[in-house]
């Protein structure tokens, strides 16, 4: 019974199709790529890159605890010392924005910033790296942009 209902349920050929079209033209976008290659990070060409995608993370702030998924952690490490030197979060989002609609894309990113910041103050606990060593970013899927976060507060 379960198994007919998911597959009554199952996407159709021409919606599946689409969404591979979709996702074959993300990966052909060098924004996107830009992001989840080396080439990202050139003034740590000599550092060994650690990547951990959907890097589960508990932390406590206070007396509130953290509990998420960062989607994508790249952290740095020297290669003599074997410590952390750098990290860096990206965390993707499906939100669709229009392309032009700067209003919106702003206000999407002050929206998810206390998630990022969240996730950059853990990260620096995790790996002993000062404020500046740790970058925050949201990769917007439509309009495929991408976006820093800092520790600003909105005013």
């Amino acid at each position: 019974q379960l198994a007919n209902e998911v597959l009554e349920s199952a996407i159709s050929d021409e919606d599946l199709q689409q969404l591979l079209d979709e996702f074959q033209a993300l990966l052909g976008d060098t924004r996107i790529t830009g992001c989840l290659s080396r080439t990202a990070y050139p003034s740590l060409s000599d550092a060994e890159l650690k990547v951990e995608n959907e890097r589960p993370i508990a932390d406590r702030e206070g007396n509130r605890l953290l509990v998420g998924n960062i989607d994508r952690l790249v952290t740095a490490y020297d290669r003599k010392s074997g410590q952390p030197i750098a990290a860096d979060i990206l965390d993707f989002k499906t939100d669709i924005i229009m392309p032009g609609d700067e209003k919106t894309l702003n206000k999407k990113v002050r929206y998810y910033q206390p998630q990022l910041q969240a996730y950059r103050r853990a990260v620096q606990r995790i790996t002993n790296l000062p404020p500046d060593k740790v970058t925050a970013r949201l990769l917007f899927t439509y309009p495929r942009r991408v976006m820093s976060v800092d520790d600003r507060t909105d005013s």
